[in-house]
């Protein structure tokens, strides 16, 4: 049940709460029946009272019962108990029932079971003294299909009664979700396409090279020349993948505290090969900012991805501007600023004074292959990313721009009072050797053989499983001399998570590796445990022996 704010006046509400009770009144001062009442031809329907009225008195009524009866919205009075009093008949025509199978029904026995309890504390705060309401509540028809009513509610302390107004919103919002959807798949498809282009072009790369590789094996130069743009192939892919994951905010971080200066400066130095001369760039660093815990390579992807940006802006030359600071949002910022949020953030701003941005491309700017770029100049990925990795650090993104005023990017990463311990692993330019046993589960059989030569070449001993079930098998057979085990996340019979905790209970101080192309997978039935060191696919033989020796060396809390 979601919250909704409709368009009708509070004016309107209280109008026809004041001629309802008009016409309770009414009947108030009407005598007792007799024992045997006469029929009425609708129960809902005001009986005619034998108390004679005025002129004045009987039109007031007549037009109060007009209106109730012609409103094409729902309008229907409550007890404070919760049972239905009085309701038009665009109310009995909405939910397919006769009026006498509503009267003095229960009102939350018409409302989904899943609505209930919200729909139950909406009505206690309105007899609490809330003045009005404005919710959605899907109510059941006679025909038990469903209908999705927006309401606006009020509580009439006089007569202990509520007196609602309400809409059937079911087609508008299929419609809604209809929209919702179309966009969803253009935007599918621009992905797919966006996708199908860069790997066919690294594809044809890596297939064309194999076969030169495979007929000039007896010439060293060209093999090494060929085997080389294979493996730069591998690793455009591997960025892309890594980017497509970024924007879909399924990539695996690895965070620590940073310091947004030193590593903005670092990276200024080495702009230099993508920004050309004709463009400056001017870094002012903000006094003793606070750590940020995030991701070191993908806050360097965001600035990387924003000074490009800016560069393609700025054709003729000009300088890109970068500040770092701080900002605190309080709660009356947000309510100016509505993509702001309270709290205390790391402020990183980016700023050109190039072509600006119009509004139409600042709809789809943040979409995965957009580009206003012409074709082959841009893959439209670049502020994709910027998004998602915004998104998934909790992270702020405001932009500023006009047409011919230049583009302001402003980055805010939350500022983290309790920042965790963390220990990067030492670089090497090789990876370090061992002579341990390996227990490797990976489902993929290339991917397995790769990985195997990986290891052996290093010295390690090593078994290996195709599934979760067989990992479990040999880990029983030869625990005895495992030291670590490598699990594949997503895998048949017991994914690598579901392995661990199998493991866990007759190998407790075993180390344990989890990889993975990303840890977002729908097929995981148990969550990845905390603690235990997870890195990307694809990897390099130096990072994975890098990862096993960390891993090994480490001492078991």
């Amino acid at each position: 049940m979601t919250q909704s704010v409709e368009g009708r006046s509070e004016a309107e509400l209280k109008r026809l709460r004041v001629r309802v009770r008009e016409l309770e009144q009414t009947l108030d001062n009407a005598p007792e029946p007799s024992a045997m009442p006469a029929p009425l031809v609708n129960r809902n329907a005001i009986p005619v009272s034998r108390t004679p009225l005025s002129a004045s008195s009987a039109t007031g009524l007549a037009e109060s019962d007009r209106f109730f009866n012609l409103a094409l919205d729902l309008l229907c009075v409550i007890g404070r108990d919760g049972y239905l009093r009085r309701f038009n008949p665009a109310f009995e025509k909405t939910l397919g029932f006769a009026s006498h199978e509503l009267i003095s029904r229960p009102l939350l026995s018409l409302v989904h079971p899943d609505d209930r309890a919200a729909v139950r504390q909406i009505l206690g705060e309105l007899a609490d003294g809330e003045a009005i309401r404005d919710f959605e509540s899907r109510h059941r028809r006679r025909d038990d299909a469903y209908r999705l009513i927006s309401w606006r509610v009020t509580f009439d302390v006089e007569t202990q009664t509520y007196h609602g107004v309400a809409r059937d919103i079911t087609e508008q919002r299929a419609l809604q979700l209809q929209v919702r959807q179309v966009a969803k798949m253009n935007a599918i498809g621009q992905l797919a396409g966006g996708i199908a282009h860069d790997f066919n072009n690294l594809l044809l790369s890596i297939l064309g090279n194999t076969d030169f590789a495979t007929r000039c094996a007896d010439k060293p130069e060209k093999l090494a020349r060929h085997l080389s743009e294979i493996k730069r192939a591998g690793a455009k892919a591997s960025e892309l993948t890594r980017q497509l994951l970024t924007f879909s905010r399924r990539q695996p971080l690895t965070r620590r505290p940073l310091d947004l200066n030193d590593l903005t400066e670092n990276l200024v130095s080495l702009l230099d090969r993508l920004i050309p001369e004709n463009i400056n760039i001017d870094f002012q660093a903000g006094a003793d900012l606070a750590p940020v815990l995030a991701d070191a390579s993908q806050l360097e992807q965001v600035v990387m991805n924003l000074c490009v940006n800016a560069r393609d802006a700025m054709p003729d030359g000009g300088t890109i501007s970068i500040t770092t600071g701080e900002r605190r949002f309080t709660e009356d910022d947000a309510e100016v600023s509505l993509w702001a949020k309270p709290g205390n953030y790391v402020v990183l701003s980016v700023s050109d004074r190039g072509v600006g941005i119009t509004a139409e491309v600042r709809e789809h700017m943040f979409e995965p292959f957009y580009t206003t770029k012409a074709l082959g100049s841009g893959t439209g990925v670049g502020l994709a990313t910027v998004y998602g990795v915004v998104e998934q650090h909790g992270g702020l993104l405001n932009v500023v721009s006009e047409p011919g005023s230049g583009a302001l990017f402003e980055i805010f990463f939350p500022i983290c009072a309790d920042l965790p311990s963390y220990r990067d692993i030492p670089p090497s330019s090789a990876g370090p050797r061992g002579s341990e046993t390996v227990l490797l589960a990976e489902d993929d059989d290339m991917v397995r053989s790769v990985v195997v030569g990986m290891l052996q070449d290093a010295g390690y001993r090593v078994h290996t499983a195709s599934d979760g079930e067989e990992a479990v098998q040999l880990a029983r057979r030869y625990q005895s001399e495992i030291s670590v085990v490598l699990l594949d996340v997503v895998m048949p019979k017991l994914s690598g998570p579901e392995v661990f905790e199998k493991l866990q209970q007759f190998m407790p101080q075993a180390k344990f590796l989890f990889s993975s192309g990303y840890t977002s997978d729908h097929r995981l039935q148990s969550p990845l445990p905390e603690g235990i060191p997870v890195f990307e696919k694809p990897y390099t033989p130096g990072e994975l022996l890098r990862n096993i020796r960390h891993t090994l060396d480490t001492p078991s809390q």
